[in-house]
C-alpha cells in the first residue's frame, strides 16, 4: 500500500553519504555503499518501509541484498552518454548529463545507426563489468542497466521525455513546425531503447517481464499530440514487453482517456494532482493506481492534518481499487508527517508495519 525511498540529497545531508562517479561506475563499490546505507536506514526507520532505492523504480519485494547493480543510472542518461553528453555527478545529489546532444538536429538521417551504438565505449564498459562480476561472483545475481531489481521489469524514459532531454524545449516547437522530424526522433529513441534493453537483458540472463515507461514530460502535451507523437511508441513497447507501468508526472487528467488505451497497460503511476475519481472512472476499479502524496504537504512546517485530509479524499475517490502510495524522501520533508501517514494506513489495516530486508 505504501513504500518510501530516500533521495541522495537527503542521504548526503542526514548521513554524510556521497555519490561520486565511482558510485555509478564501480558496481562493487556501489554495492558496498548501498549496504552501508541500508544498515543506516534500518536503524533510522526500523518500523517503516523506507529504502535506498531509485525513485519510483524499484520493487522492494523483488530486491535482494546480495544483488549487484551495473550501470544503475537513469535510462535517458545512459542514452545521452552514448550520444556524447558529459556525465555530471554532484557528490550530494543525483547524477545527470550536461548538454543536449541532439539540440541542433535538422534531419532524421543525422541520427546514429542503432546497432552501431551497441559497440559504443560506454556499452562495452558496462558489458565488461557484467562479465567480470559473473565470473567473480557466480552465486550472485547481476542486475544490468535498464533494470533495477530481479523482477525482470525494465525501465525506459518516455518518448517525449527523452526527446526533450536530448533536443530541449525546441522539441515542442517541432511538433508543429516539423512533425516528421519529431516522428523520426521518437522512432529512433524507441528502437534504441529496445536494442539496449535486449542487449543487456540477454547478457545478464534477466528476461524482460514488463516495462516501466517514465513519461515525465508528457503532461505538458495536449491529448491530441500525446495520441500522435507518444502513444504509438508506447503501444509498441507494450506489444514487445507487455505489462506496461506508465508513469505520468504532474496533473494528467487531460491524458487519462489516451493513457487508458495504451496497449497492455497494467498500472498508472501519476502525480498527486491527477484526479483519482477521474482515473477510476476512466481506468476502472481493477487497474493498479500508484500515487505520490503532494510534496507541499510533506514539507517541514506543514501540519500533518493536510496530508491526512488528502489521504481521506484519495481513499474515498479510489473506490477500493488497488492503490499504492509511493514517495521519495527529500531534504526538507517532515519526518513527523511521513510517520503519521504510515501510522494512519497501518491503523486502517491498509498497510503492514515494519520493513523488508533489501
Amino acid at each position: 500500500m505504501i513504500q518510501g525511498s530516500v533521495s541522495k540529497s537527503w542521504l548526503h545531508r542526514e548521513g554524510g553519504f556521497t555519490f561520486p562517479e565511482a558510485y555509478y561506475f564501480d558496481p562493487v563499490r556501489r554495492w558496498e555503499e548501498d549496504r552501508e546505507i541500508a544498515r543506516y536506514l534500518d536503524k533510522r526507520f526500523p518500523d517503516y518501509p523506507i529504502y535506498n532505492m531509485e525513485s519510483n523504480l524499484v520493487q522492494a519485494e523483488f530486491s535482494d541484498p546480495e544483488m549487484i547493480l551495473v550501470g544503475g543510472i537513469q535510462p535517458n542518461l545512459i542514452l545521452g552518454g552514448i550520444l556524447g553528453a558529459e556525465f555530471v555527478f554532484p557528490e550530494g545529489n543525483d547524477g545527470d548529463i550536461q548538454g543536449k546532444p541532439l539540440e541542433y538536429i535538422s534531419d532524421g538521417k543525422e541520427l546514429p545507426e542503432v546497432n552501431a551504438l551497441l559497440n559504443h565505449d560506454l556499452v562495452r564498459r558496462l558489458d565488461d563489468q557484467i562479465r567480470m562480476l559473473q565470473g567473480r561472483y557466480p552465486e550472485r545475481r547481476i542486475v544490468p542497466p535498464f533494470f533495477w531489481d530481479l523482477s525482470g521489469r525494465t525501465s525506459v524514459h518516455g518518448i517525449i521525455t527523452s526527446s526533450f532531454k536530448f533536443v530541449g524545449e525546441r522539441i515542442y516547437i517541432l511538433l508543429f513546425e516539423d512533425p516528421k522530424l519529431v516522428q523520426d526522433i521518437h522512432r529512433w529513441i524507441l528502437k534504441t531503447y529496445k536494442a539496449l534493453v535486449g542487449h543487456f537483458s540477454g547478457l545478464a540472463g534477466l528476461p524482460v517481464t514488463g516495462v516501466h515507461i517514465g513519461e515525465c514530460s508528457g503532461a505538458m502535451m495536449s491529448a491530441k499530440d500525446f495520441s500522435g507523437f507518444v502513444k504509438p511508441f508506447v503501444d509498441d513497447l507494450g506489444k514487445t514487453y507487455g505489462n506496461v507501468r506508465f508513469h505520468s508526472c504532474g496533473t494528467s487528467n487531460h491524458l487519462l482517456e489516451e493513457i487508458s488505451r495504451i496497449y497492455r497497460l497494467s498500472s498508472l503511476d501519476t502525480g498527486s494532482d491527477t484526479s483519482v475519481a477521474d482515473a477510476r472512472r476512466i481506468l476502472g476499479t481493477e487497474m493498479l493506481l500508484e500515487l505520490a502524496p503532494p510534496a507541499e504537504l510533506m514539507m517541514e512546517g506543514r501540519a500533518a492534518d493536510g496530508l491526512l485530509q488528502w489521504l481521506n479524499r484519495v481513499l474515498e475517490e479510489n473506490k477500493k481499487g488497488p492503490l499504492k502510495l509511493g514517495y521519495h524522501l527529500e531534504a526538507g520533508y517532515s519526518l513527523d508527517n511521513i510517520r503519521k501517514l504510515h501510522e494512519e494506513l497501518v491503523g486502517r489495516g491498509l498497510a503492514k508495519p515494519g520493513r523488508l530486508t533489501v
